[in-house]
């Protein structure tokens, strides 16, 4: 910023690293120009100020495709040296024209197993899988979790919650919800007074509660058995009893 110009390294993987984030296949490419030829002779002199970058993009079935990012600049042309200098590729260059004439058909041609072609957003596939072989215990253990939940719930509604045919069962039942709401019946009292208490605590509920108080009373102290329409009665009671009381054990539990 305070020089207000650049090197054409900085505008050169400026671009290829966005156009990689996007998903395009871009390489940094980094050489030099011909130089300045000296006098008339076939000779060129080349020094550091001759270093150039620029960016190959790869386009299919065309290959790879060079930019100039560098404004002001243009791409340096390719120069091919006598069969007598080719040992000056050897010392650590690369010519990147003959790379370019086997990169046309398949971009992996390009990069060997020691240089592969980085693209953003792609994670490897040994990553991944231990990323779920690591997930397993977790989703084992949530399943498990579910299981036991469910399989307890299914268990409190079989035991506490399915209209019962038993007059003793129905106030069993309502005798647990109401313990658990905290409004229990005590040693001291009868059935009646049990019942008195909870229509106090479930105003809205007093028929179904005097219905499950009487038969009990009839079926455990004058030992008759309940008629089939006074069992459907009790089924109706316990029905329309029981999930006030589940919501009055909720609200007793939360606080």
């Amino acid at each position: 910023f305070t020089l207000q110009e650049g090197y054409s390294e900085y505008f050169g993987s400026a671009l290829a690293v966005m156009l990689r984030t996007v998903g395009v296949p871009a390489r940094l490419a980094v050489g030099y120009t011909t130089g300045d030829q000296v006098g008339e002779q076939n000779l060129y002199s080349v020094t550091d100020s001759h270093s150039h970058a620029w960016v190959e993009v790869y386009f299919p079935a065309f290959g790879w495709i060079p930019f100039e990012p560098t404004p002001g600049e243009f791409l340096p042309g390719s120069y091919q040296p006598e069969p007598d200098r080719q040992e000056i590729f050897g010392a650590g260059l690369v010519d990147i024209g003959s790379l370019d004439e086997g990169c046309l058909d398949e971009i992996d041609d390009c990069f060997g197993i020691e240089d592969p072609l980085p693209i953003f957003g792609s994670a490897p596939a040994s990553i991944e899988g231990s990323s779920i072989i690591r997930l397993w215990p977790w989703l084992l253990g949530v399943v498990a979790g579910l299981a036991v939940v469910g399989g307890v719930a299914r268990l409190f509604w079989v035991k506490v919650m399915e209209p019962p045919s038993d007059p003793r069962a129905a106030f069993q039942r309502m005798t647990t919800l109401a313990a658990l709401a905290a409004a229990g019946p005590s040693e001291f009292q009868t059935p009646y007074q049990f019942g008195h208490r909870l229509r106090q605590v479930l105003p809205a509920q007093e028929t179904p509660v005097s219905i499950i108080v009487a038969a009990y009373v009839r079926s455990r102290y004058g030992n008759s058995r309940p008629t089939a329409s006074e069992r459907r009665l009790l089924a109706v009671a316990w029905q329309r009893l029981r999930l006030p009381m589940l919501w009055a054990v909720i609200r007793r539990r939360a606080r």
